[in-house]
């Protein structure tokens, strides 16, 4: 799409920047991807459909999972990322739903362990959010400036929602 290509194109420009301000000519970044942002929830679609949201209690009727459970499994299985609104409170997609009943389906019924659902779902390990990966990184690096690099990090974040 052609947004894609000019997110690239600053990308790129701001990557080779950074890499020559801090002196670091093959220094690695990682490209962040923020799922919904700017995007709110305040009004949720109306139950019923394939695109209504559900909450925690609901999804547990539905999965036969309990609220703990699928607490758990959010910090286990890095593709389970409902949507958190005031107080914490999680709303889940159709997805979501579906790969519930899908961690639900190896685990209890074919005997998986975790690690061995996170295999069968195409991952290896709950990765760590990318942008602290980065920051991790850069703290390696002594000549690199963390409140510089959280400072370009916030802008690319404003760049976006704009």
């Amino acid at each position: 799409s052609p947004t894609a290509k000019i997110y690239r194109q600053i990308m790129e420009t701001l990557i080779t920047d950074w890499r020559q301000q801090w002196a670091q000519g093959s220094f690695p970044f990682i490209y962040v991807q923020l799922a919904n942002i700017g995007k709110t929830y305040d009004s949720l679609p109306a139950k019923g459909g394939s695109e209504a949201i559900k909450t925690i209690g609901e999804v547990s009727e539905l999965c036969g999972v309990k609220p703990h459970v699928l607490r758990y499994w959010e910090q286990e299985f890095a593709q389970l990322q409902p949507v958190k609104r005031r107080g914490n409170r999680r709303y889940y997609q159709h997805h979501e739903v579906l790969l519930i009943r899908r961690i639900r389906e190896l685990l209890y019924e074919q005997g998986f362990t975790i690690n061995g659902a996170r295999g069968r779902l195409g991952q290896s390990v709950a990765e760590p959010m990318p942008v602290a990966v980065a920051i991790l990184a850069a703290s390696n690096h002594p000549s690199v400036d963390l409140a510089l690099l959280r400072g370009e990090i916030k802008s690319v974040v404003s760049l976006l929602q704009s």
